[in-house]
């Protein structure tokens, strides 16, 4: 796809160009520096050269591909959802652990009805109540 530099862009055009939402995107048409739009009926519109110069001008020129950079934040985010599951499940097991010790069974016994090793049953029961 070749690029008309004449071609008419509005804010979602402005958007996809640089990698944002469109509501950072018209956030940034009401900045100071920011090409002047024209109306086409009611709709604001800008040059496309317009845009792609203000945008080498600040000096972030468009990033190519920042695919990579966003798949590592919802890598990270999708982590830190798996961690919050994984410490609640922990910690529900624990308390059950802790209310059968209570109940009279013993760690090893524990163990082996749950098969985990006694370690992990001893560490599960000693936990702090977080």
């Amino acid at each position: 796809m070749k690029f008309d530099p004449d071609e008419e862009w509005g804010t979602t055009a402005i958007a996809r160009y640089l990698d944002t939402s469109v509501v950072y995107a018209d956030q940034l048409t009401k900045k100071p520096g920011f090409p002047e739009p024209f109306m086409k009926g009611s709709f604001r519109k800008w040059r496309a050269q317009d845009i792609v110069d203000w945008d080498a001008q600040r000096g972030h020129a468009k990033i190519k591909n920042r695919a990579p950079l966003r798949a590592y934040h919802r890598a990270t985010a999708q982590e830190r959802e798996a961690n919050r599951r994984a410490a609640h499940y922990r910690h529900e097991r624990g308390e059950a652990l802790r209310a059968l010790n209570r109940a009279g069974m013993s760690a090893a016994d524990l163990a082996a009805i749950t098969g985990l090793s006694p370690a992990t049953v001893y560490t599960l029961m000693n936990q702090e109540n977080a």
